[in-house]
């Protein structure tokens, strides 16, 4: 025992002596001050205790006697100097600094390794322009002018500015250490310490993490009383040059630096007051603590930012955040729109959020952070973005459109590691961000230096959430008179990327609330092993929730079954509980420089059978009305504008047209229309069913024609205009027998029978007589023909036109009757139509094809055929022609575990042909990527790979 206390005593007195080395040092060098001068750069360098002395100053000596007129003698000293009379003494040296003419090239003060104490000094410094505003704070130091440093001399101890105890009102104890002003140019902050005196045990108190001159701090009806930083960074609005770099800042009341606009942050230390978690409730203390303040305030809510490691307001220009440490806060980083670049920080042991940024981001960039032991959401991003009026907040945006209110945006969220964050690493709402290549480090009690292993997520079932959270809400609540959400964006076109968390599951969960406004979470990309991703998707949403996700990564619908606020699970009331596309059919609309952008007409879920309408310009939208069902027959520009329209039937036997856009400028700006207003009647059936339809062009120069034919008989009716330029069933171009019935039809360019100066497509009609006709318009007599190409004894199954061999200008049809054989047709003769159900076989074997599409997946001029076989359910297969001989299983383009229910052409915006295919039990739009040298091509899938704008 008596060892113990002997060696007790012994590194009691070492500590001792240590203290009283480094309190000596910093003494002899607060004592003996260098030499005030000018360098060869015209940077005038003063010493803050020295520059009273002006023998070295040059030009401006007599400037400075002239400025420091008024300097107490007893400041003139550098002996027996008290730690206020050494905060005096720094007043001067900024004046001095701020005043000097003329300006020198750069002016830097050297603050002297000392004590600078300011807790007795009330009155702002007198730099301080007595506006109201900036007087208001009662700043200690004010640097007015550009091109100023204030530092610490780099090779002494750092000088520590401080102070405690009552401010200027007697009550609070908030000060404001350095102020400068907005639109300061050229300004650097280094090498300095600042402390002040707040503390865990006073976080109940409003008196100590208020200003000291709180009940003043309004100006023109603008309440600042929750806005103040030890260091204060612009107020009255401006982009600013400010860094500061290797800065201590420890136990400040409001905020460590608080910002209006921007600056540098980097390489410095920030610490508060909040210690690591150690009880229960931590969280709720300090919501009762944001309660007290705002009792004391009489406001509705002082936040939860009301104790800040660094806190930004107002967007002028990009604020850098980078290796720092920060740790002790409420939050750590918080602010609103604007480009941040927050990299390399270690920001730890925060009750709130560690990074947590409000309002419409500027794109920006959250990297290589190390996060650790956050209560909350460690970061929280684009949560609360409309400040105007809710009817504003609740008007329908676009977004693709930047100036919606869309969050977070273009915001890189990468290489960041997470650790000890019992709740959600990254709560996110917005557009067109990328988050990662995060790693989650999987709890681990030994890390957990807690009492209470409160760090732990399963210590508390209400604490349990996703490792992601990306939500509509983004967090935030302002509801309406209506009770709505209005304070809401889109969560869509984020790419989330091969993110770890070890050997655990990574769980992410996207929610579309019910009770917001509308607001899509479409075209998200979701990659990487490990990730398990749960959605909640609105029912009565008028984006299509279109979730890709690929590599690893799989999709389920509901909540995070353990995570009690992912509200309902599995899957709630309103929600949809599949995503599986039923149909889908490729459209272009010319945008209003006539270049065509691709869409595609998808029917999705089969508990709704919504359909919406998706395109490579982004948009993502429902055309149909809720509980409309739509059966869509055809796609076509029968009006010649470029824009295709929709023929469909709805709640009658009858075939409706309706535009989706109007002009080029509403594809462009994806302005969809409610097809409600631009619908139109295009064949009144009387109670008789559309048997079939098909676009064609028979005319050549003159615009598609939609092809019908209806129950009882096999007349084929053309299409023509009605007087409002609509187009409407027309004259019957083929009356047929009356007891014979249309089983099929297709329109292909097979022959040059008819034509004069362009390529007519003829139609190719199969009857259930077992005969196929062609139907053509023969330009020479102005008259409709029709020739019969196939009569036989077997019924036509499938038919498609392709141009597999390079040497032909034509088409030639592939035809498979009742057999498994699929017929190659010859060449038409001249003045006829091609024979059908004789010439080259493409295929003979025992397999029995289902689909038949060409298309030219190889971009070299001539199309492949791609088949399935209800035999070979999970394959889809390629034929084409090589040195003259055709081969109809050439290669796959899909091998894997599941069988296509529809494969339709695309044409995407590079002009290359490709083919969309569904599948069955797959949520998944699949797109084909070309043919690859190995002959095997695995289609790229996704809802928004090729069918999202990068915008």
């Amino acid at each position: 025992m008596i060892q113990k206390i002997v060696k007790l005593l012994f590194f009691s007195s070492c500590l001792v002596f240590l203290s009283s080395i480094k309190q000596a040092q910093a003494s002899n060098h607060c004592e003996s001050p260098q030499p005030s001068s000018i360098d060869s750069n015209n940077t005038l360098i003063l010493h803050s205790n020295s520059f009273w002395e002006t023998q070295n100053l040059g030009d401006y000596g007599d400037n400075v006697d002239a400025i420091i007129t008024d300097m107490p003698e007893a400041l003139k000293n550098n002996v027996n100097m008290s730690d206020y009379n050494r905060a005096e003494q720094l007043r001067w040296a900024i004046r001095v600094a701020n005043n000097i003419t003329p300006r020198p090239a750069h002016t830097k003060v050297m603050v002297a390794s000392c004590d600078y104490n300011f807790s007795e000094q009330h009155n702002a410094h007198p730099d301080t322009p007595v506006d109201g505003i900036h007087n208001a704070f009662l700043p200690k130091l004010f640097i007015k002018a550009d091109n100023i440093t204030i530092e610490g001399v780099s090779d002494q101890p750092t000088p520590r500015l401080y102070y405690s105890g009552k401010g200027f009102d007697g009550q609070h104890h908030g000060r404001v250490v350095l102020m400068v002003p907005s639109k300061t140019q050229g300004i650097t902050i280094k090498n300095l310490s600042f402390e002040g005196d707040h503390h865990w045990n006073h976080i109940q108190n409003p008196a100590y993490t208020l200003h000291e001159n709180n009940d003043n701090l309004y100006f023109n009806g603008r309440d600042r009383r929750l806005w103040s930083g030890m260091i204060m960074i612009g107020l009255a609005g401006g982009s600013n040059d400010v860094t500061v770099d290797n800065v201590s800042i420890q136990d400040p009341a409001r905020s460590g630096i608080a910002i209006v606009g921007n600056a540098t942050i980097q390489n410095s230390v920030i610490k508060g007051s909040i210690p690591l978690a150690h009880t229960e409730n931590m969280l709720s203390e300090l919501l009762n603590a944001s309660g007290a303040l705002s009792a004391h305030l009489n406001i509705n809510s002082a936040g939860m930012g009301f104790h800040s490691g660094i806190a930004q307001q107002f967007s002028y220009g990009p604020i850098h955040v980078k290796n720092n440490t920060i740790q002790n806060f409420v939050e750590g980083v918080n602010g609103n729109g604007q480009e941040w670049v927050i990299t390399g920080n270690t920001i730890k042991e925060i009750a709130d959020h560690a990074i947590y940024i409000l309002s419409n981001m500027k794109p920006s960039i959250i990297e290589h952070n190390k996060i650790e032991m956050i209560l909350s959401a460690a970061i929280k991003l684009g949560g609360r973005t409309c400040l105007d009026s809710a009817t504003q907040c609740m008007l329908a945006t676009d977004p693709l459109a930047e100036q919606t209110r869309a969050g977070a945006y273009k915001t890189r969220v990468q290489f960041n590691t997470f650790k000890l964050i019992p709740r959600t690493s990254v709560l996110l709402s917005g557009t067109f961000n990328t988050i990662a290549n995060n790693t989650i480090v999987p709890y681990n009690p030994a890390d957990d230096t807690s009492t209470g292993s409160f760090y732990n997520p399963a210590k508390d079932p209400t604490n349990v959430y996703p490792d992601f959270f990306f939500s509509t809400s983004g967090g935030q609540t302002q509801k309406d008179s209506q009770g709505h959400n209005y304070w809401t964006n889109h969560f869509a076109y984020n790419t989330v990327a091969y993110n770890t968390k070890g050997s655990e599951e990574l769980s992410v969960f996207i929610s579309q609330r019910m009770g917001h406004r509308d607001r899509s979470i479409g075209m998200n990309v979701i990659k990487g092993p490990g990730q398990k991703v749960y959605f909640h998707a609105r029912k009565d949403s008028r984006y299509a929730p279109l979730i890709s996700v690929s590599a690893g990564t799989t999709l389920y619908t509901g909540g995070k079954p353990d995570c009690i606020d992912c509200i309902g699970n599995p899957v709630a009331q309103g929600y949809r509980s599949n995503l599986e596309p039923l149909w889908a059919k490729a459209m272009t609309m010319e945008d209003s420089n006539g270049s065509g952008i691709p869409h595609l007409l998808v029917k999705l879920d089969n508990t709704e059978e919504d359909v919406f309408l998706i395109g490579e310009s982004g948009i993502h939208e429902r055309i149909n009305a809720e509980n409309q069902a739509l059966d869509i027959k055809a796609i076509a520009d029968l009006d010649g504008d470029g824009i295709d329209e929709i023929y469909f039937q709805d709640n009658s036997t009858g075939l409706s047209g309706a535009r989706l856009f109007l002009t080029g400028s509403e594809v462009e700006n994806r302005k969809l229309n409610d097809i409600a207003s631009t619908r139109w009647t295009f064949h009144n059936a009387n109670q008789d069913d559309l048997v079939a339809s098909q676009i064609a062009s028979l005319k050549g120069a003159e615009p598609d024609q939609l092809i019908t034919n209806w129950a009882g008989s096999s007349e084929l009716l053309g299409s023509a205009f009605d007087g409002l330029g609509n187009p409407v069933s027309g004259n019957a171009i083929y009356h047929g027998a009356h007891n014979t019935s249309v089983n099929k039809l297709q329109a292909a360019d097979l022959s040059g029978v008819g034509e004069i100066y362009s390529a007519n497509q003829e139609l190719y009609v199969a009857l259930d007589d077992k005969k196929v006709i062609g139907v053509y318009w023969d330009a020479h007599t102005s008259s409709w023909k029709n020739q019969t190409v196939y009569s036989g004894t077997q019924t036509l199954s499938l038919m498609e036109p392709g141009r597999l061999r390079s040497t032909e200008p034509k088409q030639r049809m592939y035809q498979r009757y009742s057999s498994n054989t699929i017929y190659e047709s010859r060449p038409a003769s001249s003045g006829s139509l091609p024979a059908f159900g004789s010439g080259s076989y493409f295929y003979n074997g025992s397999a029995t094809s289902d689909m038949l599409v060409a298309a030219d997946l190889n971009d070299d001029g001539k199309q492949e055929m791609i088949s399935h076989f209800s035999q070979v359910t999970n394959k889809i297969y390629y034929g084409q022609e090589m040195n003259g001989v055709l081969n109809s299983t050439q290669g796959t383009i899909y091998d894997g575990f599941t069988s296509p229910k529809l494969i339709t052409p695309y044409n995407s915006a590079d002009k290359v042909e490709r083919v969309i295919s569904l599948f069955n039990q797959s949520w998944a739009i699949y797109l084909s990527e070309g043919l690859r040298s190995n002959g095997h091509n695995y289609v790229n899938y996704i809802y928004s790979k090729a069918l999202a704008n990068t915008h």
